[in-house]
């Protein structure tokens, strides 16, 4: 079971390298929208099966990365 979530950060055109600047600076682990196709670009998918307090502590790391923007 999955439990995905396909997110669009303005900004972010190129979801491959934002993917791996994501995991470079802030350690959180996100698929690249291209992995699901070409219309897949501009997104990036966020997977929500994990332990509540992982969530929690990738979403405040997340949200520092976006406000960096």
């Amino acid at each position: 079971m999955a439990v995905d979530l396909f997110l669009k950060i303005d900004g972010i055109t190129d979801s491959r390298q934002a993917a791996l600047d994501i995991v470079d600076k802030t350690g959180v682990g996100m698929a690249p929208g291209t992995a699901f196709g070409e219309g897949g670009l501009p997104f990036l998918r966020a997977c929500f099966l994990r332990n509540p307090a992982h969530i929690a502590d990738a979403a405040e790391r997340l949200s520092q990365y976006v406000k960096a923007l």
